[in-house]
């Protein structure tokens, strides 16, 4: 391994590091540099924003050290991630894009200036978009559109690898007492469904009132349903849907994945003693068997931890099949609930329409439906009144204003002088009391 400091100078590194990369997620490298007399040349110098380069010729920046005594000499661990990870969370994209998009316009947004390319090899429906951009990072973006597509992505160099799957059909096998152990299934049915509804073929922008504007509507109920009952989920609404093939694919996807099922082992490199193991990759499908819990099955890998010394040999390896502990995501949806309501806070996102109270919904429906015209009375006062309906009006004036069914006749409600209250028809809805 190398290091390369900020003035771009590189230096032979002995480490023993840990690589750990999730399926579609975060990877990083965590390392100690021990005083060894190769990398005594920068020890002292070493930090943040240097770059590492592994033996594969991978540069990760490091973004975290921590420098502690040992005996009479220095110690420092060091973090780093991939540099495609750093560049993409510090470059932001300012314009803010509303519109229907393809996977190849979405992404070309996302990659565009950014030194980095992409090459999209499957099929990806377009998605209709609010708020790409406007300030938004890369990486962000760029994890938004992994999820709305459904792609996976690998990175080789300085070019990006969009898919529909990554990873290989292999014929590893791992097996308890093999080369597998601490083998542990866990199994999560907190958000099991077992029925999905999906709303198609509208027009963009449409999300609204998709139940009335789909021109595709179409069921889903997994056989489960006639064990467990109906378990609900969150329906489609996708109008760039337009086919019953590809929303029937998109509700079996929704309602058959909702089982999270995750196994995780150890895995021994049995190489030295003869038995044939290549090095597995995130996404592969591999076979493991553990007859103690009835296990035998092709699983997927989702996330892996190699640690090799600086030998570059593999001295640890842990695999996680199936997707990802209960623990890490319970932990990545709280980050994600996090980052929402901090940029709601910060007035950075907006809630749509549809997540307000049905009778907030209806009077502002019921406001922005109504055409009103504002005249000058003959008193001087303001007054605004429904050109459908003349006889309901809002009059202004310095004392207040009341509203009135009948032309200005009578008052419904008023607000008058210090202590003021505006009422509406029913006793529970006091829009104002000051």
């Amino acid at each position: 391994m190398e290091v390369r400091d900020l003035s771009g100078n590189e230096y032979a590194a002995q480490l023993t590091h840990t690589w750990e990369g999730e399926l579609n997620g975060n990877q990083e490298l965590k390392a100690t540099v021990i005083p060894s007399k190769v990398n005594k040349e920068f020890i002292h110098d070493i930090a943040q924003m240097w770059v590492i380069i592994d033996d594969d010729n991978t540069e990760y920046k490091i973004i975290y050290c921590k420098r502690k005594g040992a005996g009479n000499t220095l110690t420092v661990e060091i973090r780093a991630i991939p540099l495609f990870f750093d560049d993409f969370d510090t470059q932001r994209i300012y314009e803010r894009y509303d519109e229907h998009m393809t996977d190849t316009r979405f992404f070309s947004l996302v990659f565009e200036g950014s030194g980095y390319n992409y090459i999209l090899n499957g099929t990806f429906y377009a998605q209709d978009w609010e708020g790409v951009g406007d300030g938004e990072t890369r990486l962000s973006l760029f994890q938004r559109g992994l999820e709305r597509y459904k792609a996976e992505f690998r990175i080789s160099g300085n070019t990006v690898y969009l898919e529909n799957q990554i990873g290989r059909d292999t014929q590893f096998q791992y097996r308890y007492r093999l080369n597998a152990s601490n083998i542990t299934q866990e199994i999560d049915a907190a958000g099991m469904y077992t029925y999905a509804r999906g709303y198609g073929d509208y027009e963009e922008g449409g999300n609204e009132d998709a139940e009335n504007n789909a021109g595709l509507i179409r069921e889903y109920i997994s056989p489960l349903a006639e064990i467990i009952g109906i378990r609900e989920a969150p329906p489609i609404k996708n109008g760039s849907i337009r086919t019953t093939e590809q929303m029937d694919e998109q509700l079996k996807i929704l309602v058959d994945e909702s089982l999270k099922i995750s196994v995780s082992s150890d895995i021994h490199d049995l190489r030295k003693q003869g038995y044939a193991l290549a090095q597995p990759q995130n996404g592969d499908r591999v076979f493991l068997i553990d007859e103690r819990i009835g296990l035998n099955e092709e699983v997927r890998i989702v996330n892996m931890s190699v640690t090799k010394n600086w030998k570059d040999e593999i001295i640890a390896l842990n695999l996680t099949f199936g997707s990802e502990g209960i623990a890490k995501r319970y932990q990545s949806s709280l980050k994600a609930a996090a980052d929402s309501i901090n940029q709601l806070l910060e007035g950075n996102l907006k809630l749509p329409f549809s997540v307000y109270d049905a009778r907030m919904q209806e009077a502002t429906n019921a406001m922005t439906d109504i055409l009103t015209q504002l005249t000058v009375l003959d008193n001087g006062s303001l007054a605004a009144i429904d050109k459908d309906d003349p006889n309901n009006m809002v009059i202004y004036n310095a004392n207040g204003l009341f509203i009135s069914e009948d032309g200005g006749a009578t008052p419904k409600q008023a607000i008058w002088g210090v202590a003021l209250t505006l009422q509406l028809s029913q006793p529970d809805q006091c829009l104002l009391t000051v």
